[in-house]
């Protein structure tokens, strides 16, 4: 339940994101995870630990992308059925593996495990991506 919670107010907090101008990437790099180009959309497969929300994603009640450009810009993008169905869209800035999305407290945590990227939300909530492309 804790994990519906936050993924909520993760979601419905999306108003208060600014969209980042296009510009190159800092220092021309791209970002780097664990030894992981993690450059490219990822989605959502797994909650650890919550298998209600694991199966919400399974069934599409719930998506969730997330974006990462070469300039270390990320997007994290999603639907929540269970909550209204509206997209909710947050932008943000990745710094090493910290994720600060723009108009939320906080900031989340970035790993590579087995292929799949791991976010670490503010909350201790890890969600489990999937690369789609990049």
């Amino acid at each position: 339940m804790r994990t519906l919670l936050v993924l909520s107010l993760l979601f419905l907090a999306a108003g208060c994101a600014p969209a980042y101008a296009p510009g190159p990437a800092p220092g021309g790099s791209e970002p780097v995870i664990d030894g992981v180009v993690v450059v490219g959309a990822w989605d959502a497969v797994e909650v650890l630990g919550d298998p209600e929300a694991t199966r919400d994603l399974e069934r599409d009640v719930l998506v969730k992308t997330l974006t990462i450009t070469a300039g270390g810009r990320v997007t994290l993008s999603g639907v929540d059925r269970r909550a209204g169905g509206g997209t909710q869209t947050y932008r943000g800035q990745l710094d090493g593996r910290r994720v600060t999305f723009e108009g939320l407290s906080g900031s989340a945590i970035l790993r590579v495990v087995r292929g799949r990227l791991h976010l670490e939300d503010p909350f201790g909530v890890t969600t489990v991506y999937r690369r789609i492309s990049g």
